[in-house]
């Protein structure tokens, strides 16, 4: 069997019902293994009923949203192609100290040549969530934890890990391209922009922060609509009991946009209605619409939590364009979310870039997704596909000639895309 380069050797193994439990010895120096101080071991945690007793701890760590316990267990119990949790804790003694929270998924891995996506084998994937690495995030911690990683991906229980959207000065990421033989490790890691606009220690109304061209422009887009239109208003949606005159406005929206053409954004599936009353019933949900005469024309979707509002979807009836009613919303509802009791502090744009999102950001990181994938040949050949067609895209996107000519066929694959929604 292939061995990972760099693991630390794993001592005195026992395997008790549904966890893992192992005690690490110090790695050899000269394989380049950082030493652990103390008496370490792991512990693998396979179900809810083995997580609940952590979640002091896990609370404690304060995670953001999308590693939040209830809102973790949620997905892992409702989302599709769920096999089960896959929870690594770490403990110095008997005190737990650092953890990852991920799951293993029945899922594709995505490789894609600009919109195609092209087909795959369906893996085991171990996801390890958006903000799963909590505790002390030490770069000793984050090699065991991707050691333990390593180790599951060995013994079978999946075809790949995943890093998800992962800030790229995370330790997690050094470990999981060195850790993992070449042939493994992610060939892909391209920088993504996650944007944010914080506004933490800002006075008075969200809009008068704006610079004054920013403001401006606002002002313009307004009086364009109150000419346009008899009517408009903007409905803010966060209860239950709205949620299903909230979802079918929503869908009347996103049946018309480009997202829905080529496959992304909102869509009225059981998973995203259960998701969103989920989150109204935690008083987390915002949602608002923008009408124009009556008619539903952009929306915004989110979750406010602990004073970050995290946007989950976003779109807009193109027959409007003209008058940039998503942004009109976006501005609006900024205006409205920073206004509330213990309202918004810091907006959190998602991973990947946008116009609006570098005007109206002030603070970013680098992210990216990283793989690491077990050594057997379904995993291996899915990974030599992704790396030469990530090769190829990362060139296109690169060269003086061909990169102006994607662009104009992205846009222009967007329109026909919003025109067959």
């Amino acid at each position: 069997m292939t061995q990972f380069n760099h693991a630390p050797a794993f001592l005195d193994e026992t395997v008790s019902g549904a966890s893992t439990r192992a005690r690490l010895a110090k790695p050899d120096a000269e394989r380049g293994g950082a030493t652990l101080s103390g008496d370490f071991r792991l512990q693998v945690l396979r179900s809810r009923d083995e997580i609940e007793p952590f979640r002091a701890f896990w609370t404690a760590c304060a995670p953001g949203r999308d590693c939040d316990l209830d809102f973790y267990l949620f997905v892992t119990e409702h989302i599709e192609g769920c096999l089960r949790p896959h929870v690594v804790v770490l403990f110095d003694g008997e005190s737990p100290v650092a953890l990852l929270a991920g799951r293993i998924d029945a899922a594709r891995i995505p490789v894609r040549a600009g919109y195609v996506s092209l087909p795959v084998p369906t893996l085991k994937i171990l996801r390890i969530v958006h903000g799963g690495f909590l505790g002390d995030l030490n770069p000793e911690h984050a090699q065991s934890l991707i050691s333990s990683i390593l180790e599951a991906l060995k013994a079978g229980e999946a075809d790949a890990a995943m890093l998800e959207s992962i800030d790229l000065r995370s330790p997690l990421v050094a470990c999981a391209r060195t850790l993992a033989p070449w042939f493994c490790a992610d060939r892909l890691v391209h920088p993504i922009v996650h944007r944010f606009r914080d506004v933490t220690g800002a006075t008075g109304a969200f809009l008068d922060q704006l610079s004054v061209s920013m403001q401006a422009r606002h002002r313009r887009r307004r009086s364009k609509l109150k000419r346009a239109f008899k009517a408009f208003e903007i409905k803010r949606y966060h209860q239950p009991d709205c949620l299903s005159e909230f979802m079918a406005t929503v869908e009347s929206i996103a049946a018309k946009s480009y997202q829905r053409g080529i496959g992304v954004g909102f869509s009225r599936s059981s998973f995203i209605e259960a998701r969103l009353a989920f989150e109204a019933r935690k008083g987390w949900l915002r949602g608002f619409v923008l009408c124009l005469d009556g008619q539903p024309s952009a929306f915004w979707i989110g979750s406010l939590r602990d004073e970050v509002f995290i946007s989950t979807y976003l779109a807009f009836d193109p027959a409007h364009a003209d008058y940039a009613p998503g942004m009109y919303l976006l501005l609006e509802a900024m205006d409205a979310l920073v206004a509330e009791a213990a309202g918004a502090r810091l907006f959190d744009f998602g991973p990947g870039d946008a116009v609006y999102k570098e005007q109206l950001s002030n603070r970013f990181v680098e992210e990216s997704p990283v793989y690491i994938f077990a050594p057997r040949l379904k995993p291996l050949a899915v990974n030599a596909l992704r790396s030469a067609v990530g090769a190829a895209s990362h060139a296109v996107r690169h060269s003086r000639w061909l990169a102006p000519l994607a662009q104009k066929l992205k846009r222009w694959l967007r329109s026909r895309a919003a025109e067959g929604a």
